[in-house]
């Protein structure tokens, strides 16, 4: 399954396969993303980085 586009809603980010069906939803921020990871601003102003199944795989520390 791969990620075919990530959307920002308020505060949380939607992402979804090329099917249009919801993968997965995080709060935060979108920042990026990839056909295979989205990347997500923190309130804490770390970057979160998870695969196209929603597990966390990298976490960049950083400041607001």
């Amino acid at each position: 399954m791969t990620i075919a586009t990530a959307v920002q809603r308020g505060p949380v980010v939607n992402v979804y396969n090329e099917k249009g069906s919801i993968i997965f939803s995080v709060p935060g921020k979108l920042h990026g993303f990839t056909d295979s990871s989205v990347s997500i601003k923190s309130p804490s102003g770390s970057i979160l980085i998870y695969n196209e199944k929603g597990r966390l795989v990298s976490t960049i520390p950083g400041s607001k």
